[in-house]
């Protein structure tokens, strides 16, 4: 490729004499582009993943719950792996008790096979054994089967749950899940409510 677009430049200055600057400009933009075609430039890279927040995904996410595939700390450096991955930005100051340094996460999720998050009844708010706040969530029958197939299925591996469009929990999973019974743990008074508010709708 090289030797034809130099071929192709020597040839393009010839024909640039008599011309004024912006002429000669176009002129070697129309050059490249015929050189770029003639060698079947082609890009190799995927589609980017979607990435963060609200509403940028397409077609958006459904609320549920989803596969980790990874996790690194810039988009361009999460995998793009699995049947149809999707990056999140992960806030983990929005939803939990950490520092207020906490940097994003940027967490490779699988779209399919997913648990929809469709809960019975209202979601409790409790405090623990420390007076900190965390949401007692109860899924409907058919997805607490589910989610005990999921979680069997992907035991150590990590979940995440997605609610409109945002990351709110990431967990490990130790054990099987049986009952549909889940627990958001060590989150704020507010991101609690927050949540609980929307889930009951």
């Amino acid at each position: 490729m090289s030797a034809n677009w130099m071929g192709s430049e020597g040839r393009g200055r010839r024909s640039f004499r008599g011309c004024g600057p912006l002429e000669k400009a176009t002129a070697s933009v129309f050059l490249l582009l015929l050189a770029c075609i003639g060698a079947g430039c082609t890009s190799t890279r995927g589609p980017e993943p979607a990435v963060g927040a609200i509403g940028s995904v397409s077609p958006p996410l459904h609320n549920g719950i989803y596969a980790v595939l990874a996790e690194a700390a810039t988009p361009t450096s999460s995998p793009n792996e699995g049947i149809s991955p999707v990056v999140l930005a992960y806030d983990r100051k929005k939803f939990g008790l950490v520092p207020a340094t906490e940097p994003l996460t940027y967490v490779t999720i699988e779209r399919s096979g997913f648990v929809p998050l469709i809960v019975k009844g209202t979601p409790e708010l409790q405090k623990d054994g420390n007076g900190r706040s965390m949401l007692k969530i109860s899924l409907a029958h058919e997805q607490a089967q589910a989610l005990e197939d999921f979680t069997r299925a992907h035991l150590g591996g990590k979940i995440a749950t997605v609610l409109d469009g945002e990351i709110i929990t990431l967990h490990k999973i130790r054990s099987v899940i049986v009952g549909g019974e889940v627990q958001m743990t060590r989150c704020t008074d507010d991101a609690c409510v927050i949540v609980r508010a929307k889930l009951a709708k």
